[in-house]
């Protein structure tokens, strides 16, 4: 099966996680600033639906990629 952006974040599958706790966990990875942070930005801007998670992946990803 294939790894989830939750998972790669290492959230479990049976944990429940609505918008605004994904939200927060984007925002976390964009604080952590590592590599492999954006590396999980990416899988989530691929998986992502929710709209408000999808503009928080898209700044966190901004803020990660910019000099």
């Amino acid at each position: 099966a294939q790894t989830t952006w939750m998972e790669a974040a290492g959230i479990e599958k049976a944990v429940p996680c609505d918008a605004a706790m994904r939200v927060d966990l984007v925002e976390r990875l964009a604080l952590v600033g590592e590599p492999w942070c954006a590396d999980v930005l990416r899988l989530a801007q691929r998986e992502e639906r929710d709209p408000a998670v999808r503009t928080a992946v898209e700044t966190a990803l901004n803020t990660l990629l910019s000099p």
